[in-house]
Formats: structure tokens, sequence, C-alpha cells
């Protein structure tokens, strides 16, 4: 009797050893799979959707020009996709590409491939696409431009105090 008791300790002991074995098995791979990439997703959810440009905003000296201080303007709205694709418009002319972002020291927006036309634009529409324009990096062809997401608001920086502002319209 002795016996059966002893087996059906040690069956129990052998199944309680299994199962933490598998518990810490289980923990590693979770572990590993949490990195900085992380953070890049959340970046990213933060980031999709549809914004529409409300202002220009140079934080050294105070100033912000809105669509109604431009004389000629009309709405302009980018939508950035899951797929790392972009559409968007200008009021006059629509626009597209491919982006990806970088996170490094502070959050890089890379506009990888973009095809807008200025036939016809507003000058609201012309400031939108000089800012971009101002951080097209020659060597790798792409625009590369800081960016922040917060509260519905997005800041593209197009120099290290001015950026355009967006929020969800």
């Amino acid at each position: 009797m002795g016996g059966k008791k002893q087996a059906k300790y040690k069956g129990n002991k052998a199944m309680i050893f299994m199962r933490n074995i598998l518990f810490i098995v289980f923990s590693i791979v979770i572990l590993l799979g949490c990195n900085k990439d992380d953070d890049r997703t959340a970046i990213e959810n933060l980031l999709i959707g549809e914004w529409k440009l409300v202002s220009f905003v140079n934080e050294l000296d105070g100033t912000t020009v809105n669509e109604n201080d431009v004389e000629n303007s009309g709405p302009i709205t980018i939508h950035f996709k899951e797929d790392f694709s972009y559409t968007g418009n200008t009021g006059r002319n629509e626009f597209f590409g491919d982006y990806t972002l970088n996170s490094s020291e502070k959050t890089v927006l890379i506009f990888l491939s973009s095809f807008i036309s200025e036939a016809g634009e507003t000058e609201w529409g012309l400031m939108y696409i000089d800012s971009l324009r101002l951080n097209y990096n020659p060597q790798t062809q792409h625009i590369e431009i800081n960016f922040e997401v917060s509260n519905n608001t997005l800041k593209i920086y197009y120099s290290d105090n001015e950026f355009m502002k967006f929020k969800r319209p």
C-alpha cells in the first residue's frame, strides 16, 4: 500500500515540475517577444488615420498662421494607412506615397515616395509643400521629418522650432 502512495506522490511531483518548466519556457518566449518595436507600434497606431492641417506654428516668436489667415487657401488632409502608405489632398491636388518611421533620438517620419503636383495650387497648399521640402535628404532621396502625436494633435516639424499642426477631422 505504501508503494502505491509513493508512486502517486512521485507522479504529482513530476507533473508539478513539468508545469513549472512549461511556465518558465512560456515566460521566456513572452519576454523575448517584447522589445522596442512595441513602442513603434504604439506610435504607428497613434499616427494612423486622417489628419487636417490647421496651422503653421513658430515656437520662437509665438506666431501662428491658420488656414483662414491665408487669402488663397483650401483644406489639406493626409491619411496615414496601416500598410505604410498615405493619401491626401490640398483642395486642388491629390497626393500619395509610402512612409516609414524611425525612432532613435526623436521620432522621424520618412516619406519614402511622394507624388504631388503644384499645378494650380493654393498659397496654403504651397506652404505645405515647401515646408515638407525643407527636410528633403538628397542622399536618401526621402523627406525625413520629426513629428509628435498627442491628444489628437499631430505636429510635423519642418525646422527645429516650426511645425505644421494637424488635427483629426
